[in-house]
């Protein structure tokens, strides 16, 4: 008979070894999945971080450029790491409007190019502050 309780004894201790390489393995697995969780969320907020600060160096040029003088205005570019800033005038459809383009370009830390815009268009205040509208003057709207 004890040699029966002794054989049955390790048949237990076997199969409390399996449970716990199971549960280990389970717990493994779950961990696994939380860490990925972890960095892809580590990555999305570094990622809308540097959205937001190029979303407001974008709105700060097109401020800038809204608030310059109508024959003043040009197409430049300023960099700077990790961002990069664009902004081109061109003519408009009359001699009396300018379009503003500003681009915000940079890499994000996985190194994928990311890349906002914004445009928007300028009228000489000369037309504006006399009165005229734009389908007044020779070239200009309907």
């Amino acid at each position: 008979m004890n040699e029966q309780n002794h054989a049955e004894d390790k048949s237990k201790q076997g199969f409390i070894l399996a449970e716990v390489m199971v549960s280990s393995m389970i717990v493994g697995l779950v961990l696994a999945g939380i860490l990925r969780l972890l960095v892809w969320t580590a990555y999305q907020t570094s990622v809308s971080g540097q959205r937001t600060v190029a979303t407001e160096m974008l709105q700060e040029k097109m401020e800038t450029l809204l608030n310059t003088d109508f024959e003043e205005l040009m197409s430049g570019e300023d960099g700077g790491t990790p961002f990069t800033r664009t902004w081109t005038v061109a003519e408009g459809s009359t001699p009396y409007e300018k379009t503003l383009k500003v681009i915000i370009a940079w890499e994000d830390m996985r190194g994928m190019p990311r890349e906002i815009t914004c445009q928007s268009f300028s009228i000489d205040s000369r037309i504006t502050s006399s009165g005229l509208s734009l389908a007044n003057l020779p070239g200009g709207g309907p």
